[in-house]
């Protein structure tokens, strides 16, 4: 199991890495705290602006559910109104999936 202190910038070079494979170019943000972890662009200008967050798994027992089930996350107001999605990361199977968002 990963460091809990190693697993965003894990996360972060995986989501990086899958961009690549895309056939996108992927930039890290400088600032260590942002609404936006990963910008993105391909060759014909379109542009993933990214949140990577890890994959967590817990159990709702409470509602009857046995099976670990992945937690999903919120984006933040400014995310929203900025297009960010979120790119989960696996740690351990190595997936990226991008969040299905409503807006």
């Amino acid at each position: 199991m990963h460091h809990t202190n190693s697993k965003g910038a894990i996360a972060e070079e995986q989501v990086m890495i899958w961009c690549m494979n895309q056939g996108y170019y992927p930039f890290r943000a400088v600032m260590p705290v942002g609404p936006i972890d990963i910008i993105a662009i391909n060759e014909d200008g379109d542009t993933l602006l990214l949140d990577v967050k890890s994959v967590s798994m817990r159990v709702n027992a409470a509602a009857g559910r046995n099976k670990p089930e992945p937690i999903s996350r919120t984006r933040s107001p400014l995310q929203k109104s900025l297009g960010v999605r979120i790119a989960y990361a696996n740690l351990e199977t190595g997936e990226v999936r991008l969040a299905k968002h409503k807006n």
